[in-house]
C-alpha cells in the first residue's frame, strides 16, 4: 500500500454503511461493487431503523413516512454513536451507493486537494437551487456547494462538526413541510461557518435497484456535478433569434422551428400550426430566463457569470436530448433574448444572431405602465447595441425580404449551413407566408 493510499486508510475514525436488515441483497451488493484498491479503512454495518417497525411521530411529515423516518433515525443513530464513542470523524455511505471507476486514484486526488479547514465533504449528491447560486470554485478538484441535496456518501471531521450537524437535524420545529434527512444536512451548508467541500466531479452516485425508501425500481443514477454546472459543454452551434418587432419576429422563429432547426422540445400537434411555436415549444429556456431576469421590469437577477452557466446547462441539456444527437444546429428564441445577447456570446458555442428587421419596430401602447416603458427601453438600447457587434455573428433578415418566404428561409438556411429537406422548407415557407397573409400587426 501507497503512503498516500495508507494516509487516506487511517483518515477517519470509522466508515460506515447504513443497512437494512431486511435488504441483505442490498448490502451483498454494496460489498460485491466495493472498488478495489479501497482507499478508507473497511466498512462497518450500521444495522438502520426500519421505519415499519419503528413508527414516525405524529409531526413528521416528510414523504413516504415510514422510509424517510427510518433513513431519518438511522443517520441520526449514526452520529449519535459517533459522539457516544469519542469520535472525531466519520465516513458514511447508503447501501445502494455506487462508485466511479478508478475511485481510489480519483478519492486520493480529491483529498490531497481539500483545503485545510476542511469539516463537511460529499463524494456525491445532487446540487440543489442551482438558480439562486452555483458551487464556488476553489481550486481544479474542489467546489464549496450551495447546497447537497443526498446522503448516500459524506464525510465530517472534527466533534465540534458531529456536534453541529446532529444539533441541526435534532430541531424537529425547523423542519420544513417534506423535509427528510437529505433536506436537512443540504439546509445548513450555505450557512455552515467552516469548510464544506465537494469533488469537481462527483466520485459517487446512487446505484440501480429498488428504493427502501419509495419501494420503487430506480437506475444507476449520478447527479451533474460541480464542473457541468459551472462548465457545461455545448456541443452543437446555436442561432438565437431576435428582432425589433415581437410578432414578427414569433413568426420567424416559428418558421426556423418548421425548418427542422428546433427553439425547443415540447412538440404538442396542436401547437404546430400557430404563430406561438416558438413561445410554446421552449419551456425549459423560459424557465432558465425566469431565474434570470426579472419578469416585470427585466432586470438581472444575478450575475453575469451565474447567468452564463445556467444558460450553457439549458443549451448544454439540449445538445445532449436523444431526439438533437443527430443535429448540428439547434435555435432559441424568448422576448428577452435581445437584452441578453452578451450572455448568449459568452454561453453558447459559436452562436449566431438571426435579427429579424420589421419597417414597424416595437411601439409603446398609449398609456404604458412604468414597467412596459421600461423594458422597452432595454429592449431599443439593446437593437442599437447588437447592430453594433461583429458582423461575422449576424444573418439579417428584412420584412420585405420575408414576403418571399422561400428565397428568405432558403438564404437563412444556407447563411446557416443547413442543408433543409424541400418539404420542409414548403412547409415552413407556408406557415410564414400564410401568417403574413392573416396580416399580423407588424
Amino acid at each position: 500500500m501507497s503512503d498516500e493510499m495508507q494516509e487516506l486508510a487511517d483518515f477517519f475514525d470509522r466508515v460506515v454503511v447504513i443497512s437494512l436488515a431486511r435488504s441483505r441483497d442490498r448490502l451483498e451488493a454494496f460489498y460485491s461493487q466495493l472498488p478495489s484498491p479501497w482507499p478508507f479503512a473497511p466498512p462497518s454495518v450500521m444495522r438502520a431503523i426500519d421505519g415499519k417497525m419503528v413508527k414516525p411521530p405524529p409531526g413528521y411529515q416528510a414523504k413516504p413516512p415510514a422510509g424517510s423516518w427510518g433513513c431519518f433515525r438511522s443517520h441520526y443513530r449514526v452520529l449519535e454513536d459517533a459522539l457516544n464513542d469519542g469520535l472525531d470523524s466519520i465516513l458514511i455511505f447508503e447501501d445502494d451507493v455506487a462508485f466511479v471507476p478508478e475511485f481510489a486514484e480519483r478519492a486520493q486526488t480529491f483529498f490531497a486537494a481539500l483545503p485545510a479547514d476542511w469539516e463537511i465533504i460529499y463524494l456525491g449528491g445532487k446540487h440543489l437551487h442551482k438558480e439562486v447560486q452555483l458551487p464556488i470554485h476553489v481550486n481544479p478538484e474542489v467546489y464549496r456547494p450551495f447546497n447537497v441535496h443526498s446522503a448516500f456518501a459524506y464525510g465530517l471531521r472534527g466533534r465540534s462538526t458531529i456536534e453541529q450537524v446532529y444539533e441541526h437535524i435534532n430541531s424537529p420545529e425547523q423542519w420544513g413541510r417534506g423535509h427528510c434527512i437529505d433536506h436537512r444536512l443540504g439546509e445548513m451548508h450555505h450557512t455552515y461557518p467552516g469548510g464544506v467541500y465537494v469533488p469537481a466531479k462527483w466520485l459517487a452516485g446512487h446505484r440501480a435497484g429498488r428504493s427502501t425508501i419509495r419501494s420503487s425500481e430506480n437506475p444507476d443514477e449520478f447527479f451533474p456535478d460541480a464542473d457541468w454546472l459551472c462548465n457545461a459543454p455545448v456541443g452543437k452551434q446555436f442561432v438565437a433569434i431576435a428582432g425589433n418587432n415581437d410578432q414578427l419576429t414569433m413568426a420567424v422563429a416559428s418558421a426556423i422551428h418548421l425548418l427542422g432547426i428546433p427553439v425547443g422540445e415540447n412538440r404538442r400537434a396542436e401547437r404546430i400550426g400557430s404563430p406561438l411555436i416558438a413561445q410554446s415549444v421552449a419551456p425549459g429556456l423560459n424557465r432558465t430566463i425566469g431565474h434570470l431576469y426579472d419578469s416585470v421590469w427585466w432586470e438581472p437577477s444575478t450575475h453575469f457569470d451565474h447567468r452564463v452557466a445556467l444558460l450553457r446547462q439549458w443549451a448544454s441539456r439540449r445538445c445532449t436530448a436523444i431526439k438533437n444527437r443527430h443535429r448540428t444546429l439547434l435555435a432559441a428564441y424568448h422576448e428577452c433574448l435581445p437584452i441578453m445577447w452578451r450572455e448568449v456570446l459568452a454561453a453558447w458555442n459559436a452562436p449566431m444572431l438571426l435579427l429579424v428587421e420589421s419597417t414597424k419596430p416595437r411601439s409603446l401602447p398609449s398609456s404604458p405602465t412604468a414597467a412596459t416603458q421600461v423594458r422597452h427601453r432595454k429592449l431599443s438600447e439593446a437593437w442599437r447595441d447588437i447592430n453594433e457587434i461583429d458582423p461575422s455573428k449576424l444573418i439579417r433578415c428584412t420584412e420585405r425580404e420575408l414576403h418571399a418566404p422561400d428565397r428568405c428561409l432558403e438564404k437563412i438556411a444556407a447563411d446557416l449551413g443547413a442543408t433543409v429537406p424541400a418539404e420542409q422548407l414548403a412547409a415552413a415557407s407556408n406557415f410564414l407566408r400564410q401568417h403574413l397573409k392573416d396580416g399580423l400587426s407588424y
